[in-house]
């Protein structure tokens, strides 16, 4: 057999085994169920340090337990517990989630099934919530009840989507920007004087029209900052001891894509006046050169929250785009570490 094939079928075989093994391990690898949804949660780590760090990924759609092959969050997990887990028909979920329950309330329930059950398998642990993109939405939404708040000691929003509706404003201004600038340095400049008249043509986000710009923010973001590895070999571990089905993922994404985030309903979502209702000790996390949620978005998150000027702070990384804990994997992990430890 050629070496080329090897791979895949090497994926494939330690997929199936660790989804098996999964179900027989210790409560490292488990399933929390919730109105049809079967999402896994795999918990490692430091959790000896007395705080355990949830991970809330992008999407909708996207994956939490691949984010455990990554460079930062293997750094920061020798510091503290981390949770990874696959939301509602995301990533390696299993079970029927109707498209009714694709909605931001649902997801926040969900999320406060995590919480609940980490709490009752790991007492007395500190625990603190970690958004990137989309999971910047959902984290900030589970904090604006004061109830759910009151379990959670620190908040971190990673290039997060706070408010779709000022998200998708300020990218459409970027991708213009920039193009602008390719045609005024002469890179392929017919090209990008093509996008700009595109952009004439469709002025505000819709969701017929968004793919089509996000194509354009993905080109253009790797043009500034080289997209990282992929992590290889490190996905056959991952399957060998995670729920992690890789199969199970591109249904999802595209099952998610179709019924939550191609909506109106999406794409009306801004919490930005609620924001303030966010007292806990916070940590805001941006990359420079972001084009999906542009790093205008840092400083609203970071003025908007209702944590004591003393009891937050803002970073941004000058070389990275949408995913710093990609793009910078050492800063990012310092970053975490270092308020992690602070409380």
């Amino acid at each position: 057999m050629p070496r080329r094939r090897l791979l895949p079928l090497a994926i494939a075989l330690a997929a199936l085994s660790g989804s098996l093994a999964a179900c027989a391990a210790s409560d490292t690898a488990f399933f929390v169920r919730n109105k049809g949804a079967d999402m896994p949660v795999w918990v490692r780590g430091n959790l000896q340090s007395g705080k355990i760090l949830i991970y809330l990924h992008g999407g909708p759609g996207s994956n939490g337990l691949t984010t455990s092959t990554k460079e930062s969050f293997r750094a920061i997990e020798q510091a503290c517990g981390v949770v990874y887990w696959d939301q509602r028909a995301s990533g390696s979920s299993r079970g029927d989630a109707a498209t009714d329950t694709l909605n931001l309330a649902q997801y926040v329930e969900d999320l406060d099934g995590v919480v609940e059950t980490i709490k009752r398998k790991y007492p007395d642990r500190k625990l603190i919530l970690l958004g990137h993109s989309w999971g910047g939405t959902l984290g900030s939404a589970y904090l604006l009840d004061a109830k759910r708040q009151a379990k959670v000691a620190g908040w971190i929003e990673v290039d997060g989507a706070h408010s779709v509706v000022e998200g998708n404003r300020l990218s459409w201004q970027w991708v213009k920007e920039r193009a602008a600038e390719k045609v005024a340095g002469g890179q392929d400049a017919d090209k990008w004087r093509k996008v700009l008249s595109w952009y004439d043509q469709n002025p505000v986000v819709t969701v017929a029209n968004d793919p089509a710009h996000q194509g354009h923010v993905e080109e253009l973001e790797e043009s500034l900052v080289p997209p990282p590895s992929s992590g290889g070999m490190a996905y056959v571990n991952l399957g060998m001891v995670s729920p992690y089905a890789p199969l199970a993922g591109a249904t999802n994404g595209r099952y998610v894509m179709g019924s939550f985030v191609l909506t109106q309903a999406f794409l009306d979502i801004d919490l930005t006046s609620e924001l303030g209702k966010i007292g806990l000790p916070s940590l805001v996390l941006w990359g420079r050169h972001d084009g999906r949620l542009p790093v205008a978005m840092a400083a609203t998150a970071f003025d908007r929250l209702g944590t004591p000027a003393a009891s937050k702070s803002l970073r941004i990384f000058e070389h990275s785009a949408h995913s710093p804990h990609l793009d910078e994997p050492g800063a990012f992990a310092d970053a975490v570490k270092g308020f992690v430890a602070g409380l």
